[in-house]
């Protein structure tokens, strides 16, 4: 796991937030961690997930949107938006 971009943008949201790794061939560890998450959910175990928003979107099927990149890369949401 990678720390998101915005980690150096001091007014930035979010900036404790993590990604994965693009580089990362080791799948064997997300599916590790997979398996931790379900396990945490079914035995109703509090599990801190500090992924970035458009991770989490994609985790749990929900849509993500333009916006959202604002709370992972402030920098470059501004310079699309333009």
């Amino acid at each position: 796991m990678l720390p998101i971009p915005n980690r150096d943008e001091s007014t930035a949201a979010c900036r404790d937030k993590w990604h994965p790794s693009p580089s990362c061939k080791e799948w064997d560890m997300y599916e590790w961690m997979g398996k931790f998450m379900g396990i945490s959910i079914r035995t109703q175990f509090g599990m801190e997930m500090n992924v970035d928003t458009i991770t989490w979107k994609n985790l749990i099927g929900q849509r993500v949107d333009f916006d959202d990149l604002q709370l992972y890369d402030k920098a470059k949401h501004m310079s699309l938006a333009k």
